[in-house]
């Protein structure tokens, strides 16, 4: 997938959750505030136009292995800090690409910003406080200088963080609503966490419950976009989001979009639930798959104007097991050559048709003979199997070759036969398996 799918400029980190009620199970985890609160928990990031998951990781937990080289997550280590770590691998495949990564309170902290800077990534994120405010980000300041403000009120704060051998100069910006305030890292100016300074904003804007808080190191406070309206006092007021409010809403639900259509209407994973742990995450993988197709089949026909509309996901479905069932993926060289060759019956010659259909002789109808069905007397005259070691008497036979009389088990041991790459005789030529029969020569 990594080498396969190129996202979009603005990717987003999130959490998936697998059903799963069996708490004894490698990694079990509840989460309350999910739709799915039992299972098994997985970090994914998905493309935030397109909503495609690309990169999965599995939450261990105390499942982790306590001994071999496994025993620590990459780059944990080496940051000092497990979230830092954690988003630093999540974006490995875009790393040098300066792309966008929007991700939640869950994921908003400076360490993650500065390495996230260090591998070629900008990013915004909104911060919450749970027990304390994240480190370095002096929030409280921010939220009690925003109390009282007017509705859509913007604020800028400034400050230092000494993460290495010089201080980092932040701003905490704050937007006024008409019950909170907003406050989203944006943090302009210079971190020196390392060999080189960081560039972070913190932005703080007031809502109507709450201030929001918002870190970023690349967006703007510019005002835009579509107009927000608040009700205030019994009055309505109208204002507008900046810059980094409305990139950070834009693609903040793409993995939410991504996990709604997979465990939603018509869902393969609710369908496969085996009770079997490592068969449900192999379920919950093929859904993945599913759903990606889904997605990216309708954001590339309807952007390129080949549909007016989305494609519904029970015909999608419909399309999508029909090219399973009929999968061309395996057709082999031999076949793609051979459409155009010619097989001899006896003293006339046919041209091949490279496609395997079990077709049914019409009434009053006996063998090919080289330009038709000869007639014959009886309605529906049967013919012996043309497999050798086969007893079974048919009207059925191959479109590839109206000779090849075959019944319905001999004709999928020949349509598996050409679609492999080999060079074995010909299933007329050769007795089924277990079956003890001579060709005289």
């Amino acid at each position: 997938m990594n080498n396969k799918f190129n996202p979009a400029w603005m990717v987003c980190v999130d959490e998936s959750m697998v059903v799963f009620y069996n708490k004894y199970a490698p990694g079990w985890i509840a989460v309350k505030r999910k739709p799915h609160p039992l299972g098994n928990e997985y970090h994914t990031t998905a493309c935030c136009e397109s909503k495609v998951i690309f990169c999965i990781e599995l939450v261990e937990g105390k499942s982790a292995p306590m001994l071999g080289p496994h025993r620590e997550a990459e780059f944990e280590h080496e940051f000092d800090s497990k979230i830092a770590a954690l988003v630093v691998r999540m974006t490995r495949p875009i790393w040098g690409s300066g792309r966008a990564v929007i991700m939640d309170s869950g994921f908003g902290y400076v360490a993650s910003m500065v390495q996230l800077k260090e591998k070629g990534l900008f990013d915004t994120t909104v911060i919450k406080k749970k027990r304390f405010w994240p480190k370095y980000t002096k929030a409280i300041d921010a939220v009690n200088e925003m109390d009282g403000k007017e509705v859509g009120t913007m604020k800028v704060r400034k400050g230092s963080y000494n993460g290495g051998e010089g201080p980092e100069s932040i701003t905490l910006v704050a937007l006024a609503d008409s019950l909170h305030t907003s406050l989203m890292k944006v943090r302009k100016g210079s971190y020196n966490g390392g060999e080189g300074p960081e560039s972070i904003t913190l932005v703080a804007l007031a809502d109507s419950l709450h201030t929001s808080l918002m870190l970023t190191n690349w967006s703007t406070t510019r005002r835009g976009g579509r107009p927000k309206v608040r009700r205030v006092g019994g009055e309505l007021v109208t204002f507008e989001y900046g810059e980094v409010q409305n990139h950070y809403y834009q693609g903040r639900h793409a993995v939410d979009d991504n996990n709604n259509n997979r465990q939603g209407c018509l869902s393969f994973e609710e369908v496969f639930q085996l009770k079997d742990w490592a068969m449900r995450q192999f379920g919950f993988v093929i859904a993945l798959c599913q759903t990606n197709a889904f997605l990216a089949f309708n954001y590339c026909n309807v952007n390129n104007r080949s549909q007016d509309q989305p494609l519904g996901k029970a015909k999608f479905t419909r399309m999508l097991a029909k090219e399973l069932i009929e999968n061309k993926l395996w057709v082999s060289q031999k076949e793609k050559q051979s459409q155009e060759d010619e097989v001899t019956n006896g003293a006339r010659r046919t041209r091949r048709v490279e496609e395997h259909e079990l077709m049914k002789i019409p009434p009053n109808r006996g063998k090919w003979n080289g330009t038709c069905f000869r007639r014959v007397k009886d309605s529906y005259q049967k013919y012996k199997c043309s497999s050798l070691g086969c007893t079974k008497r048919v009207r059925t036979y191959c479109k590839c070759d109206k000779v090849l009389m075959l019944c319905m088990e001999c004709y999928a041991i020949h349509k598996n036969e050409y679609m492999a790459d080999d060079d074995r005789a010909p299933l007329a030529l050769r007795p089924r398996s277990g079956a003890m029969r001579t060709v005289p020569v």
